[in-house]
Protein backbone atom coordinates (compact mmCIF):
# COMPACT_ATOMS: atom_id res chain seq x y z
CA UNK A 1 0.00 0.00 0.00
CA UNK A 2 1.18 3.44 -0.82
CA UNK A 3 1.50 6.32 1.76
CA UNK A 4 1.12 9.71 0.88
CA UNK A 5 2.17 12.59 2.74
CA UNK A 6 -0.18 16.31 3.77
CA UNK A 7 0.78 18.72 5.86
CA UNK A 8 -1.79 20.75 8.36
CA UNK A 9 -1.60 24.83 8.54
CA UNK A 10 -3.28 26.41 11.81
CA UNK A 11 -3.55 29.68 12.88
CA UNK A 12 -2.92 30.17 16.44
CA UNK A 13 -1.76 33.08 18.68
CA UNK A 14 0.99 32.95 21.27
CA UNK A 15 4.19 34.98 22.74
CA UNK A 16 7.39 35.45 21.61
CA UNK A 17 10.13 36.85 23.86
CA UNK A 18 12.43 39.50 22.56
CA UNK A 19 15.85 40.55 24.31
CA UNK A 20 17.06 43.70 23.51
CA UNK A 21 19.88 46.18 24.64
CA UNK A 22 19.56 50.24 25.44
CA UNK A 23 22.70 52.18 25.65
CA UNK A 24 21.93 54.91 28.26
CA UNK A 25 24.16 56.68 31.15
CA UNK A 26 21.65 56.12 33.64
CA UNK A 27 18.74 53.20 34.05
CA UNK A 28 16.14 56.03 34.35
CA UNK A 29 17.23 57.08 30.91
CA UNK A 30 16.89 53.90 29.41
CA UNK A 31 13.72 53.45 30.80
CA UNK A 32 12.68 56.70 29.44
CA UNK A 33 14.20 55.52 26.20
CA UNK A 34 12.06 52.91 26.52
CA UNK A 35 8.54 53.82 27.28
CA UNK A 36 8.57 56.53 24.85
CA UNK A 37 9.48 54.87 22.05
CA UNK A 38 6.43 52.08 22.45
CA UNK A 39 4.15 55.35 23.46
CA UNK A 40 4.95 57.06 20.00
CA UNK A 41 4.37 53.56 17.87
CA UNK A 42 8.68 53.28 17.77
CA UNK A 43 8.57 50.04 20.00
CA UNK A 44 8.85 47.85 17.05
CA UNK A 45 11.95 49.74 15.31
CA UNK A 46 13.92 50.29 19.01
CA UNK A 47 13.57 46.35 19.76
CA UNK A 48 14.18 45.37 16.44
CA UNK A 49 17.64 46.94 15.86
CA UNK A 50 18.76 46.08 19.33
CA UNK A 51 17.48 42.80 19.52
CA UNK A 52 20.48 40.19 20.93
CA UNK A 53 17.83 36.99 21.00
CA UNK A 54 13.90 35.40 20.09
CA UNK A 55 12.44 33.28 21.49
CA UNK A 56 8.83 31.58 21.59
CA UNK A 57 7.49 31.35 24.95
CA UNK A 58 6.80 27.32 25.55
CA UNK A 59 2.45 26.64 26.56
CA UNK A 60 1.72 29.87 25.45
CA UNK A 61 0.14 29.16 21.68
CA UNK A 62 -4.05 28.61 21.30
CA UNK A 63 -5.38 28.07 18.75
CA UNK A 64 -7.85 30.51 16.81
CA UNK A 65 -11.39 29.27 15.97
CA UNK A 66 -13.14 29.95 13.08
CA UNK A 67 -15.53 32.93 14.93
CA UNK A 68 -12.41 34.55 16.98
CA UNK A 69 -11.03 34.89 12.70
CA UNK A 70 -14.29 36.28 11.34
CA UNK A 71 -15.52 33.29 9.93
CA UNK A 72 -12.35 32.98 7.92
CA UNK A 73 -10.21 29.69 8.10
CA UNK A 74 -8.26 28.96 10.75
CA UNK A 75 -6.70 25.35 9.62
CA UNK A 76 -5.73 23.99 6.34
CA UNK A 77 -4.88 20.74 4.83
CA UNK A 78 -2.03 20.06 2.02
CA UNK A 79 -1.07 17.36 -0.12
CA UNK A 80 2.68 18.20 0.27
CA UNK A 81 3.76 16.81 -2.46
CA UNK A 82 2.10 19.33 -4.79
CA UNK A 83 1.02 22.03 -2.34
CA UNK A 84 -2.92 21.40 -3.43
CA UNK A 85 -5.09 22.48 -0.76
CA UNK A 86 -7.61 19.43 0.48
CA UNK A 87 -9.63 20.82 3.23
CA UNK A 88 -10.14 24.28 5.16
CA UNK A 89 -12.46 24.88 7.88
CA UNK A 90 -13.64 28.12 6.87
CA UNK A 91 -14.17 31.04 4.37
CA UNK A 92 -11.23 31.33 1.84
CA UNK A 93 -8.78 34.14 2.32
CA UNK A 94 -7.85 34.52 -0.88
Amino acid sequence: MAEFDFFLDRKMTGWRRDSFTIEAETKEEALKIVREAFQTGEGENLVNSNCFDSSHLDETEEYFTIEQNNGLSTEAVFFDETGEEVYQNGKSII
